[in-house]
């Protein structure tokens, strides 16, 4: 074989491996940065959704907290009868509307339901083994949540 041909080949084999060398370099770069990159935009967005529900979840409570101090809701649950039903009823449902609640009852300290603002208007039916948001810790509140009449506010 000529001196050459073994140059050119050597020149060539060099260059297959700096090649084969930086293929796989790059490979493992771009892998490693777009998995950081994906990992990273992830946790962004995880964290991002966890301040918008603690946000949510402090709305509601402000909100339960100031419904807890209001005298029209307290008579009510004082005697929840007759016609302040329907005024407490719209209170509440405005409420739930500008807080973009799902759902807001008021149940009793054994989890009976006494008002719902959605239909069905349907009362008396237990909700106490239903998951709920914890009552509100606001003046004139236990630390359980109730209020002075021992009815609680809820957000099933």
């Amino acid at each position: 074989m000529k001196l050459q041909t073994k140059f050119n080949l050597g020149i060539v084999a060099t260059f297959v491996i700096l090649a084969v060398c930086m293929t796989a370099l790059s490979i493992n770069y771009v892998n490693t940065n777009t998995i950081r990159e994906a990992e990273n935009r992830v946790r962004t967005y995880a964290r991002a959704a966890w301040e918008i529900h603690d946000a949510k979840i402090s709305r509601v409570c402000t909100a339960l907290q100031i419904l807890s101090q209001d005298t029209v809701v307290g008579d009510f649950l004082v005697n929840p009868q007759g016609e302040r039903l329907l005024a407490v009823r719209r209170l509440l449902e405005d409420i739930r509307q500008e807080q973009e609640m799902d759902v807001l009852n008021l149940t009793g300290p054994d989890g009976r339901v006494l008002l719902r603002t959605r239909a069905p208007y349907n009362v008396g039916d237990n909700l106490a083994g239903e998951r709920r948001t914890p009552g509100p810790q606001a003046p004139g509140c236990s630390s359980d949540g109730r209020n002075r009449t021992g009815a609680r506010l809820t957000r099933a």
